[in-house]
Order: C-alpha cells, then structure tokens, then sequence
C-alpha cells in the first residue's frame, strides 16, 4: 500500500488532538460513571441487592486501574513495534546516515580481509 507524504502539518494537529483528548475523556467518563450510577443502582435492586455508591465508586475505580495496565502490557508493546516501522522507514533522516555508516564498515571489512 502506497503512503502520501503530507508534510508536518497534519501529523502536528492529530499529536495536539491526541495529547488532549485523554483530558477530556476524564471528565466525561467522571459524569457518566456519576450519571450511570442511577439505573445501574435500579436494576440491582430490582434483582434484590442494594448498591451503594462507595461501592459503585470502587468498581468504577478497578475498571479505571485495570484499563490502564492492560493498555501498557498488551497494546503499547504492539503500538511502539508498528511505530517504530513506521518511522523508520518514512521520511527518517538518520535513515541515510546509518546506511553511509553500514557502507563506510563493509569498505573497512573488506580492506581488513
């Protein structure tokens, strides 16, 4: 598959978008969780079992410590490795160098042997 170059520009918006976002997302999910909390606390008591916030609040809080370490452990290793590719084989200026480097070596090599 063929990639466009498109310069800096584009890449520049969706890293700002990208750092931003996570602070947005907080808030909205404080205010679902918050709001969430009142039919969730209906159909428990509708099956026989009374839910108390706190106890909402905690597994709210596990699902939040939990999301964060499966993130880290499973997709960020996959993430970097196809990031990494990705710069590497676009646009990347010590790309160039190192292959200079890599023929300067094979020239000293061969005038070794």
């Amino acid at each position: 598959m063929r990639q466009i170059k498109t310069g800096q520009s584009l890449g520049l918006i969706k890293l700002l978008i990208q750092n931003v976002v996570p602070y947005f997302n907080m808030v909205t999910m404080v205010f679902a969780a918050i709001a969430a909390y009142v039919p969730i606390s209906a159909w428990f008591i509708g099956m026989g079992f009374q839910l108390p916030f706190w106890m909402f609040g905690l597994i709210v809080m596990a699902v939040v410590i939990t999301l964060p370490i499966a993130e880290y452990m499973i997709m960020m290793p996959s993430f970097y490795a196809s990031w990494n590719k990705q710069v590497w084989e676009h646009d990347n200026p010590i790309k160039k160098e190192v292959e200079e480097m890599q023929a300067k070596l094979d020239r000293i090599e061969e005038k070794l042997k």
